[in-house]
């Protein structure tokens, strides 16, 4: 069983890191520069996969032999461009580059991440709340229920929110139905892969373009963060989601930075843009975001007629990811609670959320001190030295923070719950998170 495990949930991995190796436009090849190759397959690896099990199923209403026959020609096609490469791809294999002592404390960190991750798993290997009363369950449903899956998205099951996204509970079924049972081993592997590759990913994009001492600072600041490793263990979906945030906003820096502005980064940036929709709701905030801050920061920056272009590559990699999507709202999902039958605060009523809103913001992360605080001192430490390449990147991914943090708030407002439940709820969860 852990064999077939292992191979289902490795295959996709590997089969995106050959794609990636081959038409990534960069040609370092340091240890951060293939470390963060490694991670970005990681999560595109499994939500593409995600997507295609879910085609699948529509498809064909069951996965069967044919599934295994068809993502293993996916993988000979793979290989067949890997080696075809030749070797150009041999080459930057092997120069694996320096390898420093900040290098050496980073892996000694993240090893020592995984095994805290690991343990607290072992101990709770169902998660929380959420895993198993959406995730999961959604999963098992998939997995259980053969050609009625769709059953899973049943009104009945309204409570477990079944207009959710797919992609955890597709990855995880995808991952069962070749091991032929629902082992807890699968939603363990997926939450502590997401939660290892956010902190690749982070380090080695700071590394790989700024300095190796920001790299190494940046993940141990993440590390240090409370509610980022208990959410690892919890197999909720806002790791993953968080990944694809982080990682498509990496790939318009990197954009940016390139001396040609080669597309193929803005395909990549699509695709997350789309994984991180097919992971949560949220997602499509983000999406949404994103077009935004990153028109008006091109357009300030006089590239008004550059954007639509921009737009336009940018779109050829979401789209594989955003049609699926589509076609699981409109033919499976039921409304989405909070738009079906939202209400309007009035000003008193708003002010509460506004003093929650403002809390966890100061309060982000669950650390001893103010978040807020100690990212001050990082950058006062490290020194924050502009670059004129990244400035349209840097305007865009803050507005874009600000636009979601803006959709979140107005959420807030419109929800058909009453504030005082969020409120609760929100404190519980912090409370049995914190003794955890």
């Amino acid at each position: 069983m852990i064999l077939k495990v292992m191979t289902s949930f490795l295959l996709p991995i590997v089969i995106t890191f050959m794609i990636i190796k081959v038409v990534w436009p960069q040609k370092k090849t340091g240890f951060f520069d293939n470390l963060f190759l490694i991670s970005l397959s990681s999560g595109i690896g499994l939500g593409a996969s995600s997507v295609i099990f879910f085609v699948w199923l529509v498809l064909f209403s069951k996965p069967g032999e044919f599934f295994a026959v068809f993502e293993g020609t996916i993988f000979l096609i793979a290989l067949i461009l890997f080696c075809k490469k030749g070797r150009a791809v041999k080459e930057r294999l092997q120069k694996t580059g320096h390898f420093s002592l900040f290098s050496a404390g980073f892996v000694v960190c993240t090893v020592s991440a995984l095994f805290m991750l690991v343990v607290s798993s072992l101990i709770s290997p169902h998660g929380d709340w959420d895993a198993w009363a959406i995730w999961n369950m959604r999963a098992r449903f998939i997995f259980r229920s053969g050609a009625e899956w769709a059953n899973a998205f049943s009104p009945v099951l309204g409570w477990s929110h079944p207009d959710y996204p797919l992609l955890i509970p597709a990855t995880i079924a995808r991952c069962w139905t070749y091991a032929g049972i629902d082992t807890v081993i699968v939603p363990i592997l997926v939450s502590v892969t997401f939660t290892i590759a956010t902190l690749l990913l982070l380090a080695s994009y700071f590394a790989i373009t700024g300095s190796e001492k920001k790299g190494c600072l940046a993940s141990l600041v993440l590390l240090g963060t409370p509610l980022f490793l208990v959410s690892g263990t919890a197999q909720y979906a806002d790791i993953p989601v968080g990944f694809f945030i982080l990682a498509s906003i990496a790939v318009f820096y990197l954009y940016e930075k390139s001396e040609n502005k080669n597309a193929v980064f803005l395909v990549i940036a699509g695709f997350l843009a789309g994984l991180a929709c097919w992971a949560k709701n949220e997602g499509l905030l983000f999406l949404a975001a994103l077009i935004m801050g990153r028109f008006i920061a091109v357009s300030m920056a006089g590239r008004f007629r550059s954007y639509f272009k921009e737009v336009a590559v940018f779109l050829t990699g979401l789209a594989p990811v955003l049609f699926p999507l589509a076609y699981f709202k409109i033919r499976f999902a039921p409304p989405t609670d909070i738009f079906e039958k939202h209400t309007i605060l009035t000003a008193s009523e708003a002010w509460p959320v506004a003093v929650e809103f403002a809390k966890g913001i100061l309060n982000f992360g669950q650390w001893p001190v103010s978040a807020t605080i100690v990212l001050v001192i990082c950058a006062a430490i490290l020194g924050v030295k502009p670059d004129h390449r990244v400035k349209v990147s840097a305007q865009s991914s803050t507005l874009t923070l600000v636009f979601i943090l803006l959709g979140f708030f107005i959420i807030y407002m419109v929800t058909p719950y009453d504030k005082n439940w969020h409120i609760v709820v929100k404190e519980a969860g912090n409370a049995v998170r914190r003794k955890m």
